[in-house]
């Protein structure tokens, strides 16, 4: 998934209010798979998204910055929770 539009903002904060970045949680709970495959490619910026989309947030407060420690965990949610990732 291209995030040409948000990556060039360091600030999470706007990136996660940029109208793309919107678009996306807007998809439905459809993109939630899309989100998981993702993260494990690329782990970026769709954690806000994904906690968003679902409600859930499997990190603590340890993983904070620690984005392929993050990724994986919600990685192994998603599988925990069904979806094919």
């Amino acid at each position: 998934m291209e995030n040409r539009e948000t990556s060039v903002l360091s600030d999470i904060g706007l990136a996660v209010q940029h109208p793309a970045y919107r678009e996306i949680i807007a998809l439905g709970p459809a993109v939630v798979p899309i989100l998981l495959n993702e993260l494990k490619g690329n782990p970026d910026g769709w954690f806000d998204a994904l906690e968003e989309r679902t409600g859930a947030n499997p990190l603590t407060a340890d993983d904070g910055g620690k984005v392929r420690k993050m990724a994986a965990k919600w990685v192994q949610w998603g599988r925990e929770h069904g979806y094919d990732v």
